[in-house]
């Protein structure tokens, strides 16, 4: 949710092993995120988001890494070494008043 609520990004993403699970009907609750948990009680996380158009993906990458770790870390109190992330693409959003204007015929 962290990761989701990080301005400049559209939306997690999976990859095309997890769209074929979800397909044969397996709910995919972990979309576009994955955890790795040693036994020192470190978390390493790999992050797949999209971003939106006109936002630096840099900055927004960095902001992403920042939000999950911060979370993680107070809700499990387990420390986190890595946070990786993958950029899937860049979204354009649609504003409502757009699609809502009349088209002008000549």
């Amino acid at each position: 949710l962290s990761a989701s609520d990080t301005e400049g990004v559209s939306g997690l993403y999976s990859s095309l092993t997890s769209d074929i699970v979800s397909f044969l009907g397996k709910k995919n609750l972990s979309k576009g995120v994955r955890i790795e948990l040693s036994d020192e009680g470190t978390v390493k996380i790999e992050i797949s988001f999209l971003a939106l158009f006109g936002h630096n993906i840099r900055d927004v990458a960095r902001a992403v890494q920042e939000n999950v770790k911060a979370s993680v870390e107070s809700m499990t109190g387990l420390t986190v070494t890595e946070v990786n992330i993958h950029v899937g693409g860049v979204t354009f959003e649609t504003t409502a008043a757009a699609e809502s204007e009349p088209v002008e015929e000549k």
